[in-house]
């Protein structure tokens, strides 16, 4: 009875032949139309879960457009996320959303004002910023997602919209210090060095890492039956294959500063200690 009602257009062969192991998964319609992508590291149990959800909009309209599944066996997690953040940009299937393509990245530099005072300007890159690392914070994937967490910053922690670029330079207190919202960095009531040390304590988090090796490296990936090495830089995924030599940069990889692919090899990287495994 709990057993998942199969798509009415889904040959279940398809289904029987699914492997409970990591790799990615590719939901096809009609004429072959890629529909979802998704990963998992139980890729049968993952995708039998799409159609016991019926109670999501999108869950039910790609279970009654599916007529196809293809799966690719990756050695574990980590492999999984990479192709999967890589295949969503190159082949943007119809229901992905989240992991979508940004040309360019959003950071905020930090910098110091006349009087002393911290200052963050939004800068936008496709690549690693230039300036030092502890300098860069971000990235963001838009300019708006970038300017509601320095909003949730301010609202929470007191600081000066005016210096944190919120709002435009002029004279006297900041607009957001008359809400009493703003500790008074803008008019003589928070000296530069305390509100500094309070900015920089925020901002640790968010601080862009700056790539810790010297060129590109090998990450080894071992699962439980096989083991997929990738082959990075700069935080870019560049290769994965199954042995170390048959590793190389296709003439058509992208060097560009991905978002999605940041955040899953400093998680990776965080996890080893900074040490490829």
């Amino acid at each position: 009875m709990k057993r998942p009602a199969l798509p009415p257009r889904l040959d279940p062969r398809e289904v029987e032949n699914l492997p409970d192991a990591p790799g990615v998964y590719l939901f096809h319609g009609d004429n072959d139309a890629l529909l979802y992508i998704g990963k998992s590291i139980h890729l049968r149990t993952r995708v039998l879960s799409h159609f016991a959800d019926r109670g999501s909009r999108k869950a039910l309209k790609i279970a009654q457009q599916v007529r196809r599944i293809e799966t690719i066996r990756t050695a574990a997690d980590l492999g999984a996320c990479l192709l999967e953040a890589r295949l969503i940009k190159e082949r943007q299937p119809l229901y992905n959303r989240r992991l979508r393509r940004h040309r360019q990245l959003v950071f905020y530099i930090l910098e110091t004002d006349r009087e002393g005072f911290s200052t963050l300007r939004l800068a936008l890159s496709a690549a690693c910023p230039e300036h030092p690392s502890d300098r860069v914070v971000g990235p963001f994937k838009t300019k708006r997602s970038a300017e509601a967490k320095l909003r949730e910053w301010n609202h929470e922690h007191g600081l000066c919209d005016r210096l944190t670029g919120l709002e435009k330079k002029g004279s006297g207190p900041c607009f957001a210090y008359q809400l009493k919202r703003c500790r008074g960095a803008c008019c003589g009531r928070e000296s530069a060095s305390a509100y500094n040390r309070k900015l920089r304590d925020i901002l640790a988090h968010w601080s862009f890492k700056a790539w810790p090796y010297q060129g590109p490296r090998i990450i080894e990936d071992a699962g439980k039956d096989m083991t997929d090495y990738h082959l990075v830089d700069q935080w870019c995924h560049l290769d994965t294959q199954s042995a170390p030599e048959l590793l190389s940069v296709p003439a058509n990889r992208s060097r560009r500063l991905d978002y999605d692919t940041y955040k899953i090899l400093t998680r990776a990287l965080s996890a080893t200690g900074g040490n490829c495994p």
